[in-house]
This record gives structure tokens, sequence and C-alpha cells, in this order.
């Protein structure tokens, strides 16, 4: 299981990214702030993004 915590945004809201090291699939939760760490740790855990919640 891959964990990322990102806080993002002027209120660092917590988004998390999760993966699961088998199958590459990944679930991003409360992205509530537009970064370039989202889609910079989904690269770097060579994630396929099924969902977002």
């Amino acid at each position: 299981m891959l964990n990322r915590k990102l806080r993002l945004g002027l209120l660092g809201t917590n988004c998390y990214i999760l993966g699961d090291e088998e199958s590459r699939h990944g679930l991003i939760i409360d992205p509530a702030a537009i970064s370039n760490s989202i889609p910079e740790t989904v690269t770097e855990y060579h994630l396929d993004v099924k969902y977002i919640v």
C-alpha cells in the first residue's frame, strides 16, 4: 500500500494519495486545492488513478 499525505492550499488542507503496489491503481482523497504536487506524486508512484473522493 502506497500512502502519501500532501498539505495543499493556503489553509493547508490534507490531501491523501493511496495506491496499490501490485495493480498500481490509485485513489485521491480531498484534492481541495490545485497543486502540482498531486500529478507529480501520481507520476512518481506510477499510479493509474481510479477514484477521486
